[in-house]
């Protein structure tokens, strides 16, 4: 498995698709414009890799309209080769971005907090969570905080 500069591992690309990666979500954490075009292009290069794949979806997620949830391609993770080869990390990213998808904001937050409590360092399950705590209104926070 190749790892990015965090320790965390990853499947479906090399040390050069990390590097995209890395620049792609420095990229979106910035609210830079046209964050998706880079995302597209890592995806051209490396169609197995599934944290890119991720990545567009909370892109598209992140959007604040729920129409655009329609638009977030889940159909990768039919995908037996990707799916077999993922590591158990980038498996629950998947299924925090079905959940969200489905409308399940409570089930993709308490997914977060799993990633986060087993890889600490995933900035991109920190980033979901914080802007999901942070950017519903509409939505009573306290009944999505995860419960130990």
């Amino acid at each position: 498995m190749i790892k990015d500069s965090r320790g965390l591992s990853y499947s479906g690309t090399d040390q050069a698709g990390i590097a995209k990666f890395e620049e792609a979500l420095a990229w979106n954490f910035d609210y830079r414009p046209n964050g998706l075009e880079k995302v597209d292009a890592l995806l051209e290069a490396y169609p197995s890799f599934v944290m890119a794949w991720v990545l567009k979806g909370y892109s598209i997620a992140s959007e604040g309209r729920f129409e655009a949830l329609s638009n977030i391609p889940l159909t990768f993770v039919e995908n037996s080769s990707i799916r077999i080869a993922s590591t158990p990390r980038e498996r629950k990213h998947v299924l925090a971005l079905a959940a969200y998808v489905q409308g399940d904001i409570k089930k993709s937050v308490e997914i977060w907090a799993d990633i986060l409590n087993e890889w600490p360092l995933d900035l991109l399950a920190f980033r979901q969570t914080t802007g999901t705590y942070f950017g519903w209104d509409s939505v009573n926070v306290w009944s999505i905080l995860p419960r130990k």
